[in-house]
């Protein structure tokens, strides 16, 4: 059903940006939130792409000090 396609896509979008604007410990319950608003809907979870991947990498290391960084190499 095109309507069916067009829910599901919908929620798969919303999904995908609680992913990449909340942490990992707040996208749980926001999701937990979106499922029971789609709660017709079966819950299909899909990898996020490389370039999502990508950023929550960065973010990470932008996040470390210099000194962090270098003590785990020296080891």
């Amino acid at each position: 059903n095109r309507n069916d396609r067009k829910k599901e896509k919908n929620l798969h979008k919303k999904t995908s940006e609680v992913h990449k604007n909340h942490t990992q410990e707040e996208a749980p319950a926001v999701i937990g939130k979106l499922r029971a608003k789609y709660k017709e809907e079966a819950f299909k979870l899909k990898a996020p792409g490389r370039p999502i991947i990508t950023e929550w990498i960065t973010a990470c290391w932008f996040g470390l000090s210099t000194t962090t960084i270098s003590n785990g190499f020296k080891k």
